[in-house]
């Protein structure tokens, strides 16, 4: 058996702006993390053993939440398809690729936390874009390095304020993923473009 997860990815505009937060009340979206951990300790299934549903009553004491709560949202996320039966009566989070940790954004995650490695991948990234079509990359969005010699808190802000930045970048070129979190092609650019224009002023106000 595959070890569990230590975390989840937890994707920000579509749990800030997509259909959960219409889908789900306060109380169920809460619910619906705890799911979405527990689900990160067996390959995305909720159940007390292979083939073994939990007991409703032993889950609802395990996520110390009361136990007609925890059915509502259950069905509530049956019903939109957020979880599967399956035919053993286990549970399975339907999107669970989505959230585990694959090989390619383990290397990703790796990969931000070295600056050297983050600019060589910024300059291929421009490279590769030279020419193509209508890309984010070819609407100026080079970054600046971090000047060094920083405050490590305005160091941090800036790391900060650089991958969210790339996050959105990836998520804008990722034309599937824009329409199955119902986002606006334009809006997303115009927040990107935004964020960037704000990064680079941070950038030239501390290098002054």
């Amino acid at each position: 058996m595959k070890k569990p997860l230590n975390w989840v990815p937890l994707w920000i505009d579509s749990w800030l702006f997509g259909s959960t937060r219409i889908e789900l009340t306060l109380e169920q979206r809460a619910i619906w993390i705890d799911l979405l951990a527990f689900a990160g300790k067996d390959q995305g299934f909720i159940r007390a053993n292979e083939g073994i549903p939990y007991p409703i009553e032993q889950l609802a004491g395990l996520l110390r939440v009361p136990v007609e709560l925890l059915k509502l949202t259950i069905d509530r996320c049956l019903e939109t398809g957020k979880l599967t039966k399956m035919p053993d009566e286990t549970l399975y989070i339907t999107n669970w690729k989505r959230y585990k940790l694959t090989p390619q954004y383990r290397r990703r995650l790796k990969e931000e936390e070295s600056p050297k490695e983050e600019e060589r991948i910024e300059e291929k990234r421009v490279e590769e874009s030279k020419g193509k079509g209508n890309t984010v990359s070819q609407k100026g969005n080079t970054l600046p390095p971090i000047p060094k010699g920083l405050d490590f808190k305005v160091q941090d802000n800036l790391k900060n304020m650089r991958a969210i930045i790339r996050q959105l970048e990836r998520e804008y070129e990722d034309k599937d993923y824009l329409s199955r979190a119902g986002i606006n092609e334009e809006e997303m650019l115009t927040k990107i473009t935004k964020l960037q224009k704000e990064y680079c002023t941070a950038i030239e106000d501390y290098s002054d």
